[in-house]
């Protein structure tokens, strides 16, 4: 009787840990989401991009083994080389557009 209290005790434990840190996972996650949807409103990414950044960051947070905490706090070092190449044109496409419209105003 004793040996199934400790056993039952023991697996509700387990249980308890297992939900606490899925819990702690989902919530990171959804900060990190948080994060890079931020950014990318900001920089004005178009709607195509945005949708491959997140599910590249879905694919790879499901998908993910054990990191380090500095390897999680960088989102953007998350998604593939592609897809940074791809916010990068588009970020800086923007910036260029306001500076090209700002020349054009003095040359005027």
């Amino acid at each position: 009787m004793l040996f199934s209290t400790a056993l039952f005790a023991y697996s509700f434990n387990v249980i308890s840990n297992l939900l606490e840190d899925t819990k702690k996972t989902q919530k990171l996650f959804k900060k990190e989401m948080f994060k890079i949807n931020r950014f990318l409103d900001t920089k004005k990414i178009g709607a195509d991009v945005k949708i491959q950044v997140r599910k590249f960051l879905e694919f790879s947070f499901i998908n993910k083994t054990d990191l380090s905490p500095q390897e999680e706090e960088n989102v953007l070092s998350k998604l593939s080389s592609n897809l940074r190449n791809k916010i990068k044109l588009q970020a800086n496409l923007g910036i260029i557009n306001q500076c090209s419209q700002i020349f054009n105003n003095f040359s005027k």
